[in-house]
């Protein structure tokens, strides 16, 4: 449900990956969709979406009064295939202020719960949802019912030598979307051999013009 994306579809990632497409075909969508969870996971979502004035704007037009939110699932084969990871989440529109909000996220590692939304967030009152973060670990076991933060970007405390694969799976979803910079490239811009340019302490999605030139 997000800009120009209605129905769902699968877009395989590498450590390296180029989408090219005809005018309208929904790549700067489907990576300012990327871009957005990633702000997301560094800071929050209403800060996430600043840059298009709120949700209202880019939910898809064709969605239904009963599916006001845009959502995500994301899919990762961790440690060398031997966990599977699978991390959803939606944020939807509050209908008082069109503020947007943390409506639902789940996490599992290998089919088990990392993240486990215990209470679906509520469009009348903006309140986010009620989410556990590793709901069979008495030990770790922590409520998040924040609006604008996503459970996965809580910090845990994360020991490699610890042979924990729920805790690595968090790491390892949150240091994708921490780490990982999705840009958008005009011909033209490719074509001058302009430099790239990025702010050192956030990846950036935008539109690289060529240098102006005098005369």
């Amino acid at each position: 449900n997000f800009k120009a994306i209605h129905l769902n579809g699968l877009v395989s990632l590498h450590p390296f990956t180029v989408i090219i497409g005809r005018n309208g075909a929904g790549k700067s969508s489907v990576l300012e969709a990327l871009q957005l969870v990633a702000t997301a996971c560094r800071e929050d979502v209403v800060r996430a979406f600043d840059k298009f004035q709120g949700i209202s704007d880019v939910i898809n037009k064709k969605a239904t009064p009963t599916r006001q939110y845009v959502g995500i699932t994301t899919k990762w084969n961790v440690d060398d295939g031997r966990h599977q990871v699978d991390w959803a989440v939606q944020i939807g529109r509050a209908n008082e202020d069109r503020l947007p909000f943390v409506l639902k996220e789940e996490l599992t590692a290998s089919g088990l719960p990392v993240i486990k939304t215990i209470s679906k967030g509520r469009a009348a009152t903006g309140q986010g949802a009620r989410r556990v973060l590793f709901p069979k670990d008495p030990r770790r076991s922590k409520d998040v019912d924040s609006a604008d933060t996503l459970a996965v970007a809580e910090s845990v405390r994360h020991n490699p030598a610890e042979a924990n694969g729920v805790v690595d799976a968090l790491h390892s979803v949150r240091e994708f979307w921490r780490g990982t910079v999705f840009l958008r490239l005009s011909p033209a811009s490719l074509a001058d051999g302009s430099p790239p340019k990025r702010k050192s302490f956030e990846p950036i999605l935008g539109r690289f013009q060529p240098p102006t030139t005098a005369g």
